[in-house]
């Protein structure tokens, strides 16, 4: 530590790269010596601290480090950011400090706005208590005067779930939180106000920010559902981890920092058309009652879209909206049928189109299945030319498959540089690559993230 006879240091360690309420953990950091005149440390996302002359008669080291805890809706509020250790804890200040921390605007849930915004500080006992705050909406920051180091985060208060059903929601149709009265919910939303929909242009992962990928892993608690062509998305995402690193590392319980997906963990039903079309809804409900601390349910389709009729696809669309309406802090993804090769003039094409029209006019998020398997990485569309799901085409428009659009894009360019091997159901390595690439923009976006 430095002399404290010569001047207050406070060393504030930032993790870099925060860019859309990214969350960090053991990232890189940086300091900012301030004397005992005080003085403001600014940090590149916006937020800043501020000390003024004569807050403390000693000097002393202070941090300002992300941590991982996910405080959920049992704490009894929704955290809007990352969430800081200001440490070391029982420092007080002899008149307050300034602090000011970032709030994503994309994680209200529901019908809540920025208006609803505070500041939340972890009592010693563990309890979160409101310490409110003043806000700047044009930036997106929160700033509160305290006199004592702590946990803090940016957030909103919400009605704990006391009785462990699932319904620690934010009050978006009520002031109350009587965990009884559904109208009291009625009103939430799933992923804000307009939709989220993750085809082919949401497949580059060098565009995705690592917060935005380590803000995932802090914020989501995903289950998926799914048969063999569902699995093409987690074999691509356990490749990515060989591929691009640990930063996309994801396991069951989220451990170690990584995100928490649950992969197959319903029970009564395999997909969303397997044993039938209806039994994924109430493995759905078994599942949430169960686990009411999981914040994203997906499931996928194997061939059923294929043979769907359009009362077929109203039926998965109500079911899914009914859902939506019973578990509002629940985010729900939609998803289109795997391509099967009758081009655009077929059942399958339709069916799609009728689920990304929904999605659209509804808000919804929605994980486009198909739309990702008919184009390649350079921007070349397949979907004109009966393309299956092993990537094959006809390359001369004479009704018949002759060429693979993957395995031409992967013998042109360099395995484990352009492309990463993995195993991939019914198709081929890049198919997966890119569905893995298209899940961490689902992840990301789910957390927050702005897609740009």
């Amino acid at each position: 530590m430095r002399n404290k006879s010569t001047f207050l240091a406070l060393i504030l360690i930032f993790a870099a790269g925060f860019d859309c309420g990214g969350s960090g953990s053991n990232g890189s950091g940086g300091s900012e010596p301030i004397g005992s005149e005080g003085g403001i440390y600014e940090f590149e996302d916006g937020a800043s601290i501020e000390i003024p002359a004569g807050a403390l008669d000693e000097g002393a080291e202070v941090s300002i480090t992300y941590t991982e805890i996910d405080p959920g809706v049992t704490e009894g509020w929704w955290p809007l950011g990352p969430i800081f250790n200001f440490s070391p804890k029982g420092v007080e200040f002899a008149v307050p400090i300034t602090v000011t921390l970032p709030y994503n605007p994309n994680l209200f849930p529901g019908e809540l706005d920025e208006s609803d915004a505070v500041i939340m500080f972890q009592e010693d006992d563990g309890d979160w208590e409101n310490r409110e705050g003043m806000l700047d909406t044009e930036n997106n920051l929160i700033t509160v005067e305290i006199t004592e180091l702590g946990i803090f985060g940016a957030g909103i208060e919400v009605c704990p779930d006391e009785d462990g059903d699932g319904h620690g929601k934010p009050a978006c149709g009520g002031d109350d939180c009587d965990d009884d009265d559904p109208d009291v919910w009625s009103n939430c939303g799933t992923a804000g106000s307009e939709a989220i929909i993750i085809n082919h242009l949401a497949s580059d992962i060098e565009l995705i920010p690592a917060s935005a990928v380590e803000q995932a892993g802090s914020l989501l608690h995903v289950a998926y559902g799914h048969t063999s062509h569902g699995s093409q998305i987690t074999t691509g995402m356990q490749g990515l981890v060989d591929f691009r690193g640990d930063l996309y590392e994801f396991n069951r319980g989220g451990t170690e920092g990584a995100l928490d997906l649950w992969d197959q963990p319903f029970s009564g039903a395999s997909d969303l058309g397997n044993p039938d079309r209806t039994a994924w809804e109430e493995a759905t409900r078994d599942f949430l009652d169960d686990h009411p601390e999981y914040n994203v349910i997906i499931w996928s389709w194997c061939g059923q879209v294929s043979s769907a009729t359009d009362d077929d696809i109203d039926t998965y669309l109500g079911l899914m909206a009914g859902l939506e309406e019973d578990y509002p802090n629940v985010m729900f993804v939609y998803m289109t049928g795997h391509v099967d090769g009758t081009g655009l003039d077929g059942n399958l094409h339709l069916r799609n189109n009728q689920i990304r029209d929904y999605c659209r006019d509804h808000d919804k998020v929605l994980y486009d299945f198909a739309d990702i398997e008919v184009w390649d990485p350079d921007g070349n569309y397949f979907g004109d030319k009966i393309p299956n799901d092993n990537c094959d085409y006809d390359s001369d428009d004479n009704g018949t498959r002759d060429s693979n659009w993957a395995i031409e894009w992967q013998e042109t360019h360099t395995e484990g540089a352009d492309w990463y091997r993995c195993s991939s159901a019914h198709s081929q390595p890049l198919n997966a690559n890119l569905k893995a690439y298209a899940a961490w923009w689902l992840w990301a976006r789910l957390a927050g993230w702005d897609g740009t």
